[in-house]
């Protein structure tokens, strides 16, 4: 019986996982004006949305950035974050400017930082009230004979 109520319970809360609704996160980056624009030209602005990677990727990159993790590590681990969490394009055009210099890894960990505290946050339902141990019975057990027996 508990097997197959288990199960019932997993198989649930797995589809209820697929059913979630993970905000997405927008960042704008101001984008250099071409270096032949006149004098004064308004620098477009790129906007890079982010979404939802994956329980799997949120928990490897939460579980590389405790004490056990290099730096190395870190780093690899933030750069597939950012890769799993936005379109390719985008991910390309965050490291093109890291190669710039106009961008740094302090700025790429920020939001990184910024992401798993959204996203692993994120409240799906409300809490149920669970019972506080195990239901009471009427009779103590206190493992000690009463008098009389």
């Amino acid at each position: 019986m508990t097997a197959s109520r288990s199960f019932a319970v997993a198989a649930k809360s797995k589809a209820a996982e697929k059913h979630k609704e993970y905000p997405e996160i927008t960042y704008d980056f101001e984008e250099e004006p071409e270096p032949n624009a006149p004098e004064g030209t308004e620098p477009k602005i790129r906007y890079i949305t982010t979404k939802y990677p994956g329980a799997g990727a949120l928990t490897q990159v939460i579980a590389t950035s405790g004490v056990d993790g290099t730096a190395g590590d870190q780093l690899n681990a933030m750069y597939q974050f950012l890769e799993q969490s936005m379109p390719k394009a985008d991910y390309l055009y965050l490291r093109k400017l890291q190669r710039e210099d106009r961008l740094d890894e302090a700025a790429l960990m920020a939001m990184v930082r910024d992401m798993v505290k959204e996203w692993s946050t994120f409240p799906t339902q409300p809490q149920s009230a669970s019972p506080s141990g195990r239901p009471a019975t009427g009779t103590r057990s206190t493992g000690k004979l009463q008098p009389g027996e």
